[in-house]
C-alpha cells in the first residue's frame, strides 16, 4: 500500500483475493464494469483561495465518455457545496450514450470529528446510519 491506514492492507488484500476489488489505469474498462465510481482527486487551492475543481471535472468528463448504464458517482467530502450538481451536469451534457438519471440521493459523512480515525470512522458512520 502506498500509505498507512490501520487495517487497510488486510482489507484490500481480502477483497482483491475475493475479486471484489481491482485496480487499473484503463478508465474505459473501469467505468463500464463498475456500478460505483469514486472521485477522490486533489482539489488544490486556486489563486483566489477557492478549491480548484479541474481534476474533478476531468474525471466527470471521462466517466461521461465511457458510461454504459446507471452508475453511482461518489465524491470525497472535502469538495465545496455544489460540486455534486456540477458533476451531474457535466455527465448529463457529455454522455456518449445518454443514460437517464433516475433519482438523486446524497449522503454526507461529516469530516469534522472523524479525522484521524480512518477506516474506523467510515465503519462507525455506516453503522450509525443503518440504525
Amino acid at each position: 500500500m502506498p500509505f498507512f491506514e490501520p487495517g487497510l492492507e488486510e482489507l484490500v488484500g481480502r477483497n482483491m483475493k475475493g475479486e471484489r476489488l481491482s485496480f487499473t489505469t484503463d478508465i474505459e474498462s473501469a467505468v463500464q464494469k463498475s456500478l460505483a465510481i469514486f472521485i477522490a482527486v486533489g482539489t488544490p487551492q486556486s489563486a483566489d483561495g477557492a478549491a480548484d475543481l479541474r481534476f474533478v471535472k476531468e474525471v466527470a468528463l471521462s466517466v461521461a465518455r465511457h458510461m454504459n448504464g446507471y452508475k453511482v458517482v461518489v465524491t470525497k467530502s472535502t469538495v465545496p457545496m455544489g460540486t455534486g450538481a456540477m458533476i451531474r451536469r457535466t455527465i448529463q451534457e457529455k454522455q456518449a450514450h445518454p443514460t437517464p438519471f433516475k433519482r438523486r440521493e446524497q449522503s454526507r459523512v461529516p469530516a469534522r470529528g472523524l479525522r484521524d480515525r480512518g477506516l474506523h470512522a467510515t465503519e462507525t458512520a455506516s453503522s450509525s446510519r443503518r440504525r
